[in-house]
C-alpha cells in the first residue's frame, strides 16, 4: 500500500504555485479605498478559492477591527496606474534550467505596470508549456544569444497585436533591464505612428530596419 505522505511534497508545490499565480495577478474590487478593505476583499477571495478557511476570514475581521479600535492609523494607498493599451515584450537571450523560473519573476513584477506582458526567447516547448500553466504568453525565438532573435520576436509581437483594437503598440525591453516608469505614467506612451525604427549593431556593421504592418526594409 502507497504511503500518501509521499505524495505530500509534490501537492504542496503545485498548491503553492497556484497560490502564487493568483497572488500575482489578482486586484482589489468594486470601491475597496483603504487596507483594511483590501486585506478583507483578499481573505474573502482566498477562502472562495479554498486557500483559507471562513474563521481566518472572521479572525481577520477582528484582528482589524481591534487595531480600528485602539486608534492605529492605517497608511494610506498610492493609486498606481496600469497601463492597459501597450504590451510589454520581456527578450530573453539565453536559455537555462533557471529561465523559466526567472521569466515568471519577471512577468511578476512587470505586470504591476502592464496588463499585457509577452516573454520571447529560446524556450524548448516544456518551457513554453510551463510557462502557459503560469498564464504567461511566450514566444519560441532562435537560439542566436540575442543577436537577431529580439528583432524578430519583437516583430512576431507587433504582428500578433496588429489587429487588436484595444492595443497601441508594444514596447520591448531585455530581461536584465532598467526602466524609469516615471515618465511614462505622466505622459502618452504612444504619439500615433504606424512604423518602427531600430538600430542594431552587428559584428560587422550597423544595421537600421524600418517595419511596417506589411512589409519591412533594412539598410
Amino acid at each position: 500500500m502507497l504511503d500518501s505522505n509521499l505524495f505530500l511534497p509534490a501537492c504542496i508545490i503545485i498548491f503553492a504555485g497556484k497560490l502564487i499565480d493568483f497572488l500575482s495577478s489578482w486586484e482589489s474590487q468594486g470601491t475597496a479605498e483603504t487596507i483594511p478593505e483590501r486585506m478583507e476583499q483578499l481573505w474573502v477571495a482566498l477562502y472562495e478559492r479554498n486557500y483559507i478557511e471562513l474563521d481566518d476570514v472572521y479572525g481577520l475581521q477582528s484582528w482589524l477591527q481591534a487595531l480600528i479600535d485602539i486608534g492605529y492609523e492605517f497608511a494610506t494607498l498610492r493609486q498606481r496606474r496600469q497601463i492597459h493599451n501597450v504590451v510589454l515584450m520581456g527578450q530573453f537571450n539565453f536559455a537555462s534550467k533557471h529561465t523559466v523560473k526567472e521569466a515568471v519573476f519577471w512577468t511578476q513584477k512587470w505586470r504591476r505596470w502592464f496588463r499585457n506582458v509577452v516573454v520571447a526567447g529560446p524556450f524548448d516547448r516544456p518551457a513554453i508549456e510551463l510557462l502557459q500553466q503560469h498564464k504567461i504568453e511566450a514566444l519560441a525565438g532562435a537560439d542566436d544569444e540575442g543577436w537577431v532573435s529580439p528583432m524578430q520576436n519583437f516583430a512576431r509581437t507587433l504582428k500578433n497585436y496588429a489587429n487588436n483594437s484595444n492595443i497601441d503598440g508594444v514596447l520591448y525591453l531585455h530581461d536584465d533591464a532598467l526602466l524609469n516608469m516615471g515618465p511614462f505614467l505622466n505622459q502618452p506612451l504612444l504619439e500615433g505612428t504606424d512604423d518602427v525604427i531600430v538600430t542594431h549593431v552587428g559584428r560587422l556593421q550597423s544595421l537600421w530596419y524600418k517595419m511596417t504592418m506589411n512589409s519591412s526594409s533594412s539598410s
